[in-house]
């Protein structure tokens, strides 16, 4: 399935955190479900057991995932080269029974950009959010949506949240290097 890139909608959700509405991005990254679910959890068995509970993302070789942030990042923000050689993802795999040591706030400087989309993202009331951090008196609980591709700066803290559905939360990340700080080229937001 060919997604249509010229069909995408823009929210912001607050100066530091956007979203982006691709339709049928979720049927797209829907054909890659079982292959991602068979590499992440294959790489589990091959790692030390004490490591497992440390390792956050199976990193993957994926250009045309890649590639749509990609395009989103240089339609939306005004940003130098990227000096990432290699077109990755990350994936991270999350149940009710997996994943509560990596719900601790992390970031992922020294990007500039950081983001993010689910696979079959739980549904409301199942947790699974993504809690992001302005400051100690201002935490965003995002629910993710089918569709949706949400962007903000590599600097910010944030975390997965627990869920309480054993249904795989698979989340897509990626990120972009530059040293220009990004502008959007909408908003003005500079991250």
């Amino acid at each position: 399935m060919l997604l249509d890139l010229n069909n995408v909608s823009f929210k912001q959700i607050n100066n530091f955190i956007h979203a982006y509405h691709i339709p049928h991005l979720h049927d797209y990254l829907l054909s890659f479900k079982k292959k991602f679910v068979e590499e992440f959890y294959r790489s589990r068995e091959t790692m030390d057991p004490q490591r497992v509970e440390d390792e956050n993302n199976l990193i993957y070789l994926e250009k045309d995932i890649y590639n749509i942030f990609e395009n989103i990042t240089r339609r939306y923000y005004m940003v130098d080269s990227n000096w990432q050689v290699d077109k990755i993802i990350g994936i991270y795999i999350q149940t009710q029974n997996s994943g509560s040591t990596k719900q601790i706030y992390h970031n992922h400087a020294p990007s500039a950009i950081v983001a993010t989309t689910y696979i079959d993202p739980p549904l409301e009331n199942e947790g699974g959010e993504l809690q992001l951090y302005l400051h100690e008196r201002q935490q965003v609980k995002l629910s993710p949506k089918k569709d949706c591709l949400y962007f903000f700066p590599g600097w910010m803290m944030h975390r997965p949240l627990s869920q309480n559905t054993s249904k795989e939360r698979i989340c897509i990340n990626w990120s972009y290097d530059s040293a220009k700080r990004p502008i959007h080229k909408l908003t003005g937001d500079r991250w």
